[in-house]
């Protein structure tokens, strides 16, 4: 069975941006106790949400050039101790050390697959309902006189419905 040349195509355009696709929320673990740290990037700067057994700490850095303040706070824990902002912070400290600082162009780089998803659901709408024209595109325009198979059109409509879901996948991811 012949596998259509588009479907490989985009697969290939898929690729790149599920490799890129990143997750900023982590477990970390300091001293037997687990530790949710959220990363976030703004315009301006980064922060971190870092939460554990209902106690929650915010670490937030701003800077202008190459000049960047941080601090950090609890948040609804009015009586925290200096040893746990000691681990909140450690939490923080062991998050950039594994996964980097939280970048801008990390978060805005997701919004690409938005464009691409658009275009793969285009291609597979097209596929779908237009598989002649599509198939036509594909080698109809060599041959003289020749009309595409039964099996060329169910071919192209699944490729079609199956890029279209891709598509959609893109689109949330």
């Amino acid at each position: 069975m012949k596998i259509n040349k588009l479907f490989l195509f985009l697969l290939l355009l898929l690729l790149p941006s599920v490799v890129a696709a990143e997750d900023n929320i982590h477990v970390v673990k300091i001293g037997g106790q687990e530790y949710t740290v959220n990363a976030t990037a703004y315009e301006n700067g980064y922060s971190y949400t870092v939460t554990t057994d209902g106690t929650t700490y915010i670490y937030e850095c701003h800077g202008a050039g190459d000049v960047t303040t941080c601090s950090g706070r609890f948040v609804g824990n009015d009586d925290a101790t200096v040893t746990e902002m000691s681990r909140m912070e450690e939490a923080v400290q062991h998050y950039e050390t594994t996964y980097g600082t939280p970048r801008l162009e990390k978060i805005e780089s997701r919004s690409g697959n938005v464009l691409i998803g658009l275009f793969v659901i285009g291609v597979g709408a097209f596929l779908t309902f237009a598989p002649k024209a599509a198939w036509y595109l594909e080698i109809g325009w060599k041959l003289k006189d020749a009309e595409p198979s039964s099996i060329a059109i169910t071919m192209n409509i699944f490729f079609g419905i199956i890029i279209g879901i891709v598509g959609v996948v893109m689109l949330f991811s």
